[in-house]
């Protein structure tokens, strides 16, 4: 007997009508949600063709000046001083009254060349010129607002 009640109350479960299976409403909510969240939160890719590139304002065009050739300045060794060339005029150089000339010589030659203070100068000078003159003339040309200056040394010598 035992048996039979057993098994009466086994089929009786099963032909019992109970919400056993998953409820889809709620399932289908939770789907659309996370769909919703992804598209949102989603980061799209820019077009294929898109470079992010700035470019530069129009601006009216300007010249590009080169830098002028320098102001070579020649300085040679003489018995009693030196000799200083400048634009292929020479001044020889003795006494402290004779860089009056040169200070002359060079402003002439400035505006015949067009030149600028601002225009690199390139002192050249022998080896056995006396460093007393070397430093007097670049005080001159320093003293004019020349403040390109440039040393070398001439190797050729007589």
């Amino acid at each position: 007997m035992e048996h039979k009640g057993l098994q009466s109350s086994v089929l009786a479960a099963i032909n019992t009508p109970r919400s056993a299976g998953l409820k889809m409403t709620a399932m289908i909510d939770v789907v659309f949600l996370l769909l919703l969240f992804f598209l949102v939160s989603a980061q799209w890719k820019p077009p294929q063709s898109f470079l992010p590139l700035l470019l530069p304002h129009a601006r009216a065009a300007t010249a590009h000046i080169a830098l002028p050739q320098p102001l070579v300045i020649t300085i040679r060794h003489q018995s009693a001083g030196c000799c200083v060339e400048v634009a292929q005029k020479s001044i020889s150089i003795g006494t402290d009254e004779d860089f009056a000339g040169l200070l002359e010589m060079i402003r002439q030659t400035l505006e015949e060349q067009k030149r600028f203070a601002q225009d690199p100068v390139e002192l050249l000078f022998e080896p056995d010129v006396r460093w007393e003159y070397v430093a007097k003339i670049y005080n001159l040309l320093y003293g004019t607002g020349m403040t390109d200056i440039t040393f070398g040394q001439n190797e050729e010598h007589d």
